[in-house]
């Protein structure tokens, strides 16, 4: 159950600065899809992830899970504001807690 509780947020820094982050998809329902398209600036409008949603769409990650992360472009890191602030590829993905997320705004 751990794993399937969604609590998680993913910021995406291709397209955000990092003054203003912007987070993935569109909250959606338990029983829905996730969504894994768009963003939005409030963290509260943001989809909520679970550990499955987010290992089942980009596999295991070496930052979250302890293995590599096979045919990523997209590295998945858990945030902290100084990687944020000095990432180190464009495209990367970050992940926080939604309670984390909202001091961001």
């Amino acid at each position: 159950m751990k794993n399937s509780e969604r609590k998680y947020v993913l910021m995406t820094s291709k397209h955000a600065s990092v003054e203003h982050p912007l987070f993935w998809g569109s909250r959606t329902k338990d029983n829905e899809t996730r969504s894994f398209g768009g963003y939005t600036n409030d963290p509260n409008e943001a989809e909520l992830y679970s550990m499955d949603d987010i290992t089942q769409k980009f596999g295991p990650s070496e930052t979250l899970l302890g293995y590599s992360a096979e045919d990523l472009g997209t590295h998945i890191l858990d945030y902290s504001f100084s990687d944020w602030i000095f990432k180190a590829k464009s495209n990367d993905v970050f992940i926080t807690l939604l309670s984390e997320a909202m001091a961001l705004k």
